[in-house]
């Protein structure tokens, strides 16, 4: 599967760091979360399973539900937050964005058979960045925590982990003027060069997967028919698999040889617009809890 092809480069992508993760071969049916009456928001895949977040808008507990070609078990978490990104951790753990900027860890062994045990954790991106802010979605890779939000300009805090009987972080880092209403991110390694994926959309906006290089320079994008993507999962092989909150209830598979071309000028002006009602939206939830 060629990387970057229209930029004439004849590579093969493969990054070993996923290779836990395999190659993505089918798509997940998510029917069933939606007969629930919940929404899914992110997904992630471990060895073994594939695991999607979802919310209720009757504000019951939020769920993860897991997957092995078909569906295994869902699992109930203890609040009713967006739950808009899940990742997991080769070290034994899963995290989940709460409200409020704050990120929760759980055993990942015990989640697997149905048991929620939270870990200690002191990951809060309201504590890194200023004014009202929300974790929209995240991603860990190579030891590092990726945590992002959804506004009209977006924002990223990288944390750097130690793990002992707690999870925190040694260092951060904070980037801005990301792309706007970021609603999954992916990380990986090309030729020892980091990259970017970010997925975007909002309403009825169309989606979009950007690519991004290390200095968050725009390399290339896909922009779906689909739209309401979410939460976006990569595995070795350069498979993005993104799941859909709108219209749709079956997980799909483009790849990284997919992103072609320059930024659309007219669908950048409507994610920022978007941005910013939802950035407005989250300071007036902040006003009502003061």
């Amino acid at each position: 599967m060629k990387l970057f092809k229209k930029y004439g480069l004849d590579i093969l992508f493969n990054d070993s760091n996923l290779d836990y993760k395999g190659v993505f071969s089918y798509d997940i049916d998510y029917s069933n979360i939606i007969n629930d009456n919940f929404i899914v928001q992110g997904i992630c895949k471990s060895d073994e399973y594939f695991f999607i977040s979802a919310y209720s808008k009757d504000e019951v507990n939020s769920r993860v539900y897991i997957y092995k070609d078909e569906f295994i078990r869902y699992v109930e978490l203890d609040n009713n937050s967006h739950v808009g990104g899940i990742t997991y951790c080769d070290k034994g753990y899963l995290f989940i964005t709460e409200k409020n900027g704050k990120v929760n860890c759980y055993k990942y062994d015990n989640f697997i058979i149905g048991e929620v045990v939270p870990v200690e954790c002191n990951i809060n991106i309201s504590n890194e960045l200023s004014g009202n802010v929300s974790a929209a979605t995240l991603y860990y890779y190579d030891g590092c925590l990726y945590v992002c939000t959804c506004s009209y300009i977006g924002r990223m805090v990288k944390y750097k982990l130690s793990f002992s009987d707690k999870v925190s972080f040694d260092k951060y880092d904070v980037y801005s003027n990301l792309p706007a209403c970021i609603q999954g991110i992916c990380v990986f390694k090309y030729m020892d060069n980091l990259y970017y994926l970010f997925s975007q959309s909002y309403s009825k906006t169309k989606s979009c997967i950007k690519l991004l290089d290390s200095n968050f320079n725009f390399i290339g994008q896909y922009i779906s028919s689909f739209i309401g993507i979410e939460g976006i999962e990569l595995d070795k092989s350069g498979n993005i698999m993104g799941i859909f909150e709108k219209n749709i209830c079956h997980s799909v598979l483009f790849n990284i040889s997919m992103l072609r071309g320059g930024l659309k000028s007219s669908l950048e002006k409507k994610y920022y617009i978007y941005g910013d009602i939802h950035q407005k939206k989250i300071d007036n939830i902040k006003k009502r809890t003061l």
